[in-house]
């Protein structure tokens, strides 16, 4: 990490651009998007394929199922969810994902959203 951050033009405050600004470590940790177009495949990001089809087979139930099948579905959903909080994150991505999923893309108040976000914190910077 050291030579990217060395390999940042420094340029004066008086000539910052959007490009400038764009280009930037901030914003490329900000927006992960633009510092890696194609994602690699994580085993969070793996869980989270399930958890998304999983989870849209449950939305596509009609109503006429019966409660044991929605509630053991459901129950496979949460164990999902179990799974991929537990399994460490490579990148930035990955914790954006648990963030996303812990509640339900902000459907749920999560409040155990924070202690996540912390938690993946520490684990990623005791790493680095």
């Amino acid at each position: 990490m050291a030579a990217f951050c060395h390999s940042t033009p420094r340029v004066p405050s008086s000539s910052l651009n959007r490009r400038t600004l764009l280009s930037s470590p901030l914003a490329l940790a900000v927006f992960p998007a633009t510092a890696e177009a194609a994602p690699r495949e994580t085993p969070v990001l793996r869980l989270f394929r399930r958890y998304e089809a999983l989870d849209a087979r449950i939305e596509e139930l009609p109503g006429d199922v019966p409660e044991e099948v929605i509630n053991a579905a459901i129950d496979e959903l949460y164990a999902l969810e179990r799974t991929l909080e537990g399994t460490p994150s490579q990148c930035a991505l990955d914790i954006v994902v648990k963030v996303a999923v812990a509640s339900h893309f902000g459907l749920f108040d999560a409040g155990s959203v924070d202690d996540l976000v912390w938690k993946e914190a520490r684990t990623m910077l005791k790493a680095a």
